[in-house]
């Protein structure tokens, strides 16, 4: 009975397998996307302000 648990618990379909490999590149992608995006943002604050940074 324990085995036929851990058998049914632990099935994975065929057509499944990959799907959890495709959600981490998903994830991956969006948290790239996102560092993307805030690093753009610092540089272009930086940038337009650089005259007020550096004095005159």
């Amino acid at each position: 009975m324990l085995t036929y648990l851990k058998t049914w618990l632990t099935f994975v379909p065929e057509r499944e397998k990959g799907s959890v490999t495709i959600e981490n590149i998903v994830w991956a992608i969006a948290v790239i996307a996102i560092a993307a995006i805030v690093i753009a943002a610092i540089t272009g604050y930086v940038t337009s302000h650089s005259a007020e940074l550096l004095g005159p």
